[in-house]
């Protein structure tokens, strides 16, 4: 858990946001990682003896220290804050990650749930596993008792009770995080999959205070990632168009009103662009960015420009056409 200078997580008076990091290590999936500032990060940390960066990566996708490593000891972090927050979730990682397995990405999921005090935004490259996640907990198919559809089963205990008594996607994802759980120590029991409970912490379609987003470095991954995006279920969904290595044109779809959620709110809601940073920053063309920002104006959907990159890219300003775009999703807290 750390405070965070990211513009993106900034509280609508100005406050700093968060970082948790229940998962950490990664594997580079497109060139828009080539520059990992995670990557670089990592073996650093290793070097100076993180305990949570030891686990080295492949190298020939990873680095020292980024080997992919979930962290139980951490789950407890958001329960500790005591003002509401924006939470990056894995600023040191994918939560989407193949390694990560689908039931501590429940335990994840429930931290969440437990604190709608905060809004989590988790960003992604491997969209495919994140929709197929969301969706298998969003499936309440299977939950009711088959011989009495007004009512549900008894209360099972332990993931294989859990496994065969529910059948929809979300319980046996629920089984699943029983089994990351492990074993309860001696004289505890572990958590029932309780579906009336389920109406306060295991909420179907997709909880409130969680934002989804994909990142989109060039046209060839938008038009791959934001389809993906646009089949999950989330109460805000968003791109990160960073590091920006080329234009990058969005759909009208893209941007039109969600009538799946008959929320208001376009179907992403949200769009950051951003210059990558570092020694090795590939350059970002003004004319990219003023494209993505006309076309947000023009739908109604929130901008806001991170940086335009660099060694020092806080040092080169950021605004655009004379003005710093700092916008945030309508109605978001």
């Amino acid at each position: 858990m750390a405070t965070t200078s990211i513009e993106r997580t900034r509280g609508e008076d100005g406050t700093a946001g968060m970082t948790w990091n229940p998962t950490t290590g990664c594997d580079q999936v497109s060139h828009g990682c080539d520059n990992c500032y995670a990557m670089t990060m990592a073996k650093r940390l290793k070097a100076m003896g993180s305990a949570k960066y030891q686990r080295d990566g492949d190298p020939r996708t990873s680095g020292p220290g980024f080997g992919v490593t979930e962290h139980p000891d951490v789950l407890s972090e958001p329960f500790k804050w005591r003002k509401p927050r924006k939470v990056f979730v894995n600023s040191m990682s994918d939560l989407f990650h193949p390694s990560v397995s689908d039931g501590f990405i429940a335990q994840v999921r429930n931290v969440m749930a437990q604190n709608p005090q905060h809004t989590f935004q988790i960003l992604t490259k491997r969209h495919a596993r994140m929709r197929s996640w969301v969706n298998r907990w969003a499936d309440r198919t299977g939950d009711r008792d088959a011989d009495d559809p007004t009512g549900f089963p008894p209360l099972p205990q332990g993931p294989e009770a859990v496994r065969a008594t529910y059948k929809s996607g979300r319980g046996q994802l629920f089984a699943d995080m029983l089994d990351s759980i492990g074993t309860p120590p001696e004289g505890c029991a572990y958590p029932l999959y309780d579906w009336m409970e389920g109406q306060r912490f295991w909420s179907g379609r997709y909880l409130s205070n969680v934002w989804l987003g994909v990142s989109v470095e060039d046209q060839h991954w938008a038009d791959i990632r934001i389809p993906a995006l646009l089949d999950t279920p989330a109460a805000v969904r968003f791109l990160s168009v960073e590091p920006m290595l080329g234009p990058v044109k969005l759909r009208e779809e893209w941007l039109a009103d969600d009538l799946a959620d008959c929320s208001g709110r376009p179907a992403i809601a949200w769009v950051i662009t951003g210059g990558e940073s570092g020694r090795d920053a590939r350059p970002i063309d003004q004319n990219w960015v003023r494209a993505i920002r006309d076309q947000c104006v023009g739908a109604g959907v929130a901008f806001l420009h991170k940086q335009w990159g660099g060694i020092r890219p806080k040092t080169g300003g950021r605004e655009l056409d004379g003005r710093t775009w700092d916008e945030y999703p309508n109605g978001a807290r």
